[in-house]
């Protein structure tokens, strides 16, 4: 789903309060920044990226198919201990955009359909869940990081015909899993870039991000 001004603003002024939190010091006895967090430590924080949705539907003449979007993902999560933790998060998909008009031609897996009337059907996907979430040191400041988990999705569908239109939905729970890296700015920020991919039924939904993690120690 296209984003409005609200969601950059918001991300703006979450940027800036995270900068503003930083302890500055003006000597060189600040003690350096490791990538290893603290245990038990609470952290919470946003990202932001690109989705892309990878489906069994193939166009093969005529219609169009827009499977790309922009999205984001608020996260809290617990650090355990030993590279382990365990994460919440709260993801928005973006949105797909399927249109063809009568005579064009798709396939949906090796099942060849053609258009009977002009169509348009828009989804857009929303998902929460949990997953654990392991990382190991690659730099003193860096270290890389892998999940799995569950989540439960919600598919909003609108399919506009000439007939007229109508919303339809769709939900489920599946699998998810993802792989990044961090960058430690100080012992409380860090850089985050990595990638999700959700699973959808028979679906896959992949976020691509950058984002910024706060921890609370």
């Amino acid at each position: 789903m296209k984003k409005s001004i609200l969601l950059k603003t918001g991300v703006a002024v979450f940027t800036s309060a995270l900068l503003a939190s930083m302890p500055l010091r003006a000597d060189d006895r600040q003690e350096p920044v490791n990538a290893e967090a603290n245990n038990n430590e609470v952290y919470a924080g946003i990202a932001i990226g690109s989705t892309k949705l990878t489906s069994d539907f193939k166009v093969t003449k005529g219609s169009k198919i827009d499977d790309s979007d922009s999205g984001y993902m608020l996260f809290v999560g617990r650090e355990l201990g030993n590279g382990w933790a365990i994460e919440g998060f709260y993801a928005d998909l973006g949105e797909a955009e399927w249109s063809g008009k009568a005579g064009d031609k798709f396939a949906l897996g090796k099942t060849a359909y053609v258009v009977s009337e002009d169509i348009k059907v828009t989804a857009s996907g929303r998902t929460m869940g949990v997953a654990g979430k392991y990382s190991w040191n690659v730099h003193r400041k860096t270290r890389l990081y892998a999940k799995l988990g569950i989540h439960s999705w919600k598919t909003k569908l609108r399919v506009s015909t000439g007939a007229g239109a109508g919303p339809s939905d769709a939900d489920g729970v599946d699998a998810m899993g993802g792989i990044g890296v961090e960058y430690a700015i100080s012992e409380q920020l860090r850089v985050i870039v990595g990638s999700d991919n959700y699973v959808t039924e028979d679906d896959d939904v992949s976020l691509t991000y950058v984002g910024l993690r706060f921890g609370f120690n």
